[in-house]
């Protein structure tokens, strides 16, 4: 199924923590890190926007010495900012234990809704074992959640799936947009780029002009003939590709009557649908856990669905 590892970026650290904590991460025997870049304070919004990552790191070392007085506010602001906008993304802190930056770093985990304070002087093996549990401790928050969420609760579905998605498909599939409105006045509950090197982007790049792929959300039991026309209108050759995700809770309970209607709807475009349950995305967030790749998971259904309209 391929590895899917824990990406990672690195803020406001200085030269000499930076390099040391890059050795840690990737020196850890079967480290299932990826460091994707470093960035100051300044741009950190932006880095975040751009990469996605799962964890951001923060560092908070002794003012007057390594940063500017200021540094404890400024970053207090950019994670408050980031939570805001990218919930998904684990944000932990570094510090210097003993030190007057370390208790103020405690003080603003709440405000800023920070998973953990971590010691500059952590070991690797140390270190990488608490980020990973951090990691694991979210997923965990968001398969409870989807199983919490109530049938009927569509703006807290498409919540969760704005957080979940690209916490489950990227780098394959990249810069998600939520709530896309275009010329026609259809607007597209989440739209992102294809461009991953994983063999079911490629798949579905060759056989529907996938460059965008296009989900939709319905927090009803089972999904719909109408659910399917409607995704199926969305999915243009010119703009989006012919490829589309429809996201409901529950499978139907006649399967091949799902399978006719798709098959009946999509034959003679080229377009196609798959649709994903409760049932999938636990699985894939269950696997995203334990460092598999989600994307198997996708093209495992797009198999099947093609095997059986």
């Amino acid at each position: 199924m391929g590895n899917a590892p824990i990406s990672v970026l690195l803020a406001n650290l200085p030269d000499i923590y930076l390099t040391g904590i890059s050795n840690l991460l990737l020196n850890v025997e079967h480290s299932p890190f990826r460091i994707v870049g470093s960035t100051s304070l300044d741009n950190v919004m932006e880095r975040v926007r751009e990469l996605r990552p799962h964890l951001l790191l923060v560092g908070l070392p002794r003012k007057g010495v390594d940063v500017e007085g200021m540094i404890i506010e400024r970053a207090e602001k950019a994670m408050v900012g980031i939570r805001k906008q990218f919930r998904e993304v684990v944000i932990a802190v570094f510090a210097i234990p003993g030190v007057e930056e370390y208790q103020e770093a405690l003080a603003i985990t709440k405000k800023a809704e920070v998973e953990d304070v971590l010691s500059l002087e952590m070991g690797g093996a140390e270190l990488a074992c608490c980020l990973r549990q951090l990691f694991e401790q979210r997923t965990e928050v968001y398969k409870q959640c989807l199983r919490d969420l109530p049938i009927g609760d569509g703006k807290g579905y498409e919540s969760f799936a704005e957080e979940v998605l690209p916490l489950l498909f990227k780098p394959h599939f990249s810069r998600f947009r939520s709530q896309v409105r275009r010329g026609s006045g259809d607007r597209l509950d989440f739209v992102c780029r294809n461009e991953g090197q994983h063999s079911f982007c490629k798949t579905i790049l060759r056989a529907h002009g996938a460059r965008y792929v296009v989900f939709e959300t319905k927090n009803e039991a089972m999904p719909k003939v109408a659910h399917l026309r409607q995704l199926a209108a969305f999915l243009t050759p010119a703009t989006t590709g012919r490829f589309g995700i429809l996201l409901v809770r529950q499978p139907p309970r006649q399967l091949q009557t799902l399978f006719k209607r798709l098959g009946d709807l999509l034959r003679d475009d080229k377009k196609m649908i798959i649709v994903l349950y409760d049932d999938d995305v636990l699985e894939m967030l269950d696997m995203r856990m334990r460092l598999l790749e989600p994307m198997s998971h996708l093209e495992e259904r797009y198999d099947y669905y093609m095997m059986h309209m």
